[in-house]
């Protein structure tokens, strides 16, 4: 699926594939400096859509532009989501958030917790069972220390981003209280208002796809169950 840039249309145009073979391999190296793993710019030299050039990683620095472009191109031809939702982000584990939510770092005693079992001890004897993590002094209680936990080495800048406001919305509906992330800081990402509302979108499109394919599951049930009560009535 190839989309064009909306602020450098003249020469850039967006491919997005998916699975994981298609890759390009430089963002192996380093996937938080990369929007996606499975999204790639090329050059257009003005001809259209032609590609021009071999696909090339969109660092942070063009983030803005791809998402916006593609939150654009998905509201004009919707039939590519089904395609968009096989790369978008997975949604984050809230229970995982709320159990780490009940963690506090205590510097007269170690504190372990086990994120699978979301469980937390402080019996000295787990510090020798790979299954425990201590809990470290950085910990605040806040997205930012709750996704340090979490975050997984392979995450594109796109999974950073989603992952982390999502965190920060569990705490929210959890607490009621919303914590500043710096994102430049923390994730060296540029986070305005155009990027917000762009991943929103598209996180829109892909969640209303999900529960089109839910509700027609459920359609499935009821056509099925219904040839039931009639061979059970005849």
């Amino acid at each position: 699926m190839i989309f064009k840039s909306i602020k450098r249309g003249d020469k850039i145009g967006y491919s997005l594939s998916t699975g994981t073979s298609n890759k390009f391999e430089g963002f192996y190296h380093n996937p938080s400096r990369y929007v996606s793993g499975n999204i790639v710019q090329f050059d257009t030299y003005g001809d259209g859509m032609i590609q021009h050039s071999p696909g090339y990683g969109v660092t942070v620095e063009d983030m803005k532009d791809c998402l916006a472009s593609l939150a654009i191109h998905i509201s004009k031809d919707q039939t590519c989501i089904p395609e968009v939702e096989k790369i978008w982000p997975y949604e984050i584990n809230q229970h995982q958030v709320r159990f780490l939510l009940t963690l506090k770092y205590n510097p007269d005693k170690d504190t372990y917790y086990n994120l699978v079992d979301q469980k937390k001890s402080t019996h000295s004897s787990k510090r020798h069972d790979n299954r425990w993590v201590k809990l470290e002094d950085w910990f605040k209680g806040d997205s930012y220390s709750i996704f340090r936990i979490m975050r997984q080495l392979y995450w594109s800048a796109l999974d950073n981003l989603v992952s982390i406001r999502r965190i920060r919305e569990v705490i929210a509906e959890t607490t009621g209280c919303h914590d500043d992330i710096d994102y430049k800081g923390n994730l060296n990402i540029e986070v305005d208002t155009v990027l917000r509302q762009a991943i929103d979108a598209i996180s829109k499109y892909v969640e209303g796809h999900k529960n089109a394919k839910h509700a027609d599951g459920i359609v499935d049930c009821v056509i099925s169950n219904w040839k039931v009560e009639e061979k059970k009535t005849n």
